[in-house]
């Protein structure tokens, strides 16, 4: 019996194991087990509202639509930066409002210096300017809409530039330099 009970003893035999294992839970206090909730922290946790503020103070300022030279190269359009610091331009749109509508989006890591400006021409845009009328709208990345101008009748080798109060067509374009208005071109008209 001293062998059954060592047996016994290492857990390796039991004698009337069903009524023993009753009377052991019996005996043992209740384990509690942790409670789980079924949301998940991730969920409900409140992502805090982030909102990206684009700066003012960049607009169209200069339009060169009927170049004296081939279109297809000659054409551009300039952008100004009235602010006094560097502006990150990456995901800013430009697209024009006449015939085919070309959304041009600006590429990553493109920046327009303070108090500068910044010429975009037609075989990177690869939008198209009609002579007989069109116009630009400048958007930001979040689809506002920051700056806009249309023209009509764009005479040859003028631009169209931004003026202190209002747009002109320009007998100087400037490129990358301040708007040089010298006088007011007004375009021919067709006579009927």
């Amino acid at each position: 019996t001293t062998t059954l009970q060592k047996i016994k003893d290492q857990g390796l035999a039991c004698v009337n194991c069903a009524s023993t294992q009753q009377t052991q839970e019996s005996q043992q206090p209740p384990q509690t087990q942790p409670t789980t909730s079924a949301t998940n922290t991730a969920e409900t946790a409140t992502t805090p509202n982030v909102t990206i503020t684009y700066p003012s103070g960049i607009f169209l300022n200069e339009i060169m639509p009927n170049p004296k030279g081939d279109d297809q190269t000659e054409e551009w359009f300039e952008l100004y930066n009235s602010n006094s610091f560097d502006v990150d331009l990456s995901g800013w749109q430009v697209k024009d409002s006449a015939g085919t509508i070309t959304i041009f989006t600006i590429p990553s890591i493109t920046k327009i210096l303070a108090n500068r400006f910044l010429v975009f021409k037609r075989p990177e845009t690869k939008m198209t300017l009609n002579n007989d009328g069109d116009g630009l709208t400048l958007l930001s990345p979040d689809g506002k809409t920051i700056d806009s101008v249309g023209f009509l009748n764009a005479p040859l080798g003028r631009s169209y530039s931004k003026g202190l109060s209002d747009w002109q067509w320009s007998l100087t374009p400037t490129p990358e330099t301040t708007n040089s208005i010298m006088a007011q071109i007004t375009p021919k008209t067709q006579s009927s």
